[in-house]
């Protein structure tokens, strides 16, 4: 039996500028890796001894032999990637990697469904990549995860199921497995697991998913983080790593049809902060009493019926805003070009003729984000993620 320490989580700010490198996707005709390369990557390493790293993942990737020197083998020019034969990729401005670079995230997505057309899975991936274009790769049996780098994370993007803590469609044992599979499993070096999907960090088994994998996993003293409550893509995600949480007992709210259910659970609940909605009503929210007792402290509200006619009115316009915000991301998403996740993320992140539509994406991410911390939904950063060490 391992020793599992429980940890509390922390949110540093991004420490460190990182480095680019290539987002990969599986082959629909080999088991293997072809990759989707972002127009940052200076394809031309001659002479670059700082790309060591790189070299080597291109050379395990691709199968071409690099030569000490920073060589292609077979080669004196910049190659193009087998992504892009026979097409014109090379951007008009090179950007050069950082001196001894080290890829601070790895994300690898849930292949369940078609993860691109899905826009909670899309808002997590993209919003993580914001401050780091790092390494994105599907979560099959065939991802090779051997070369991140020291202290890498990786960073597991998914649904969860709400009935055993899993992924969606995926078995943890499974999962384990890929995570410790000979020379493709996740080094000795690598800095951890971050679980994104929903539930990740809650006990609905006899331990919950971060749990299990921490107790499975070959490299010891590793943590393995997840969420605990239904995990949302928010801005929060580029700086601290972690997705914005909504607890089980605020479970009403992620769908935000049942109005009633939402009224009484709103109403009892105390504010957690002491803006919000209630802000510019109060010259105090309390935070140590219920929304409906800040809420009879109001001007002008003097019994528990009128407190209900707010409350009422506050519920409905926060459905109204849910439901506007999840369909126009819903649509966005559509809108945007690209026939897989890394595509799709290739669009949001050279954006061109889509850019309009990339700024209203990010908008509306932000607003959703305040939408639910204006009513006090989130849950404390501090109490959002549970930890455990393999």
């Amino acid at each position: 039996m391992k020793t599992r320490q429980k940890q509390k989580i922390t949110f540093p700010s991004q420490a460190s500028a990182l480095a680019n490198r290539p987002i990969q996707n599986k082959s629909s005709a080999q088991n293997h890796l072809t990759p989707t390369i972002q127009t940052k990557l200076a394809f031309d390493i001659h002479h670059s001894p700082r790309l060591a790293t790189q070299r080597k993942q291109l050379s395990r990737v691709f199968g071409i032999p690099a030569t000490g020197d920073g060589k292609i083998a077979g080669s004196g020019q910049a190659q193009l990637l087998p992504a892009f034969q026979g097409k014109t990729v090379l951007p008009k401005q090179l950007t050069a990697p950082p001196s001894d670079p080290v890829a601070q995230r790895l994300i690898a997505y849930n292949t369940l469904g078609t993860p691109h057309t899905d826009y909670a899975i899309m808002k997590v991936i993209q919003q993580l990549r914001k401050k780091d274009h790092g390494g994105l790769v599907p979560l099959t049996g065939a991802t090779d995860f051997s070369g991140m780098g020291e202290g890498e994370k990786l960073y597991i993007a998914s649904h969860g199921s709400a009935d055993t803590g899993d992924l969606a469609g995926l078995n943890t044992d499974t999962l384990i497995g890929w995570l410790n599979q000979g020379d493709r499993g996740v080094p000795d070096h690598f800095g951890g697991i971050v679980i994104l999907s929903c539930y990740g960090g809650e006990a609905i088994q006899d331990e919950s998913l971060a749990e299990r994998v921490a107790n499975g996993l070959n490299v010891g003293g590793k943590p393995v983080e997840g969420a605990r409550g239904f995990g949302f893509g928010t801005p929060l995600l580029a700086d601290s790593g972690k997705s914005s949480v909504l607890s089980q007992a605020h479970r009403v709210f992620y769908m935000a049809d049942d109005i009633a259910a939402m009224k009484l659970a709103w109403a009892a609940m105390n504010p957690n902060h002491a803006g919000g909605i209630l802000a510019s009503r109060l010259d105090y929210v309390n935070e140590y009493t219920s929304i409906q007792n800040n809420i009879l402290n109001i001007p002008g509200v003097n019994n528990p019926d009128q407190a209900n006619g707010w409350i009422d009115s506050y519920i409905k316009k926060f459905k109204q805003q849910a439901k506007m915000i999840e369909a126009s991301l819903r649509a966005l998403l559509a809108d945007i070009p690209g026939a897989d996740v890394a595509e799709k993320i290739e669009r949001f992140e050279n954006p061109s003729t889509s850019h309009k539509k990339v700024k209203s994406w990010n908008k509306l991410i932000h607003k959703q984000y305040e939408l639910f911390n204006d009513y006090y939904l989130w849950t404390p950063e501090d109490d959002a993620y549970e930890s455990f060490d393999s």
